[in-house]
């Protein structure tokens, strides 16, 4: 069952003493997330949190705009490999 467009999803619950994080993402995500959870046997709130601590670990503040510049080009990457292959 396809959730109503209103209904927000709340990703990185993290219990115990931590902090409740909550965001809004594209189906697209969701849908990721959903795939990779299904490969791994992990929750999207452990998928979520394993990429949220990953990136924060390794972003220094000098560095995030490089690390924005490659995620754009890598982007840019992707793009030009989805599109449709000539016979």
């Amino acid at each position: 069952m396809i959730p109503p467009i209103w209904v927000n999803r709340v990703y990185g619950v993290i219990t115990m003493t931590l902090a409740l994080v909550a965001g809004r993402v594209s189906q697209s995500y969701v849908d990721q997330l959903d795939q990779i959870g299904a490969s791994t046997g992990k929750c999207q709130s452990e998928l979520v949190r394993e990429v949220i601590t990953a990136y924060l670990d390794k972003a220094e503040p000098a560095s995030v705009e490089k690390m924005n510049r490659k995620l754009n080009q890598l982007e840019q990457q992707v793009k030009v490999l989805m599109l449709p292959k000539g016979d």
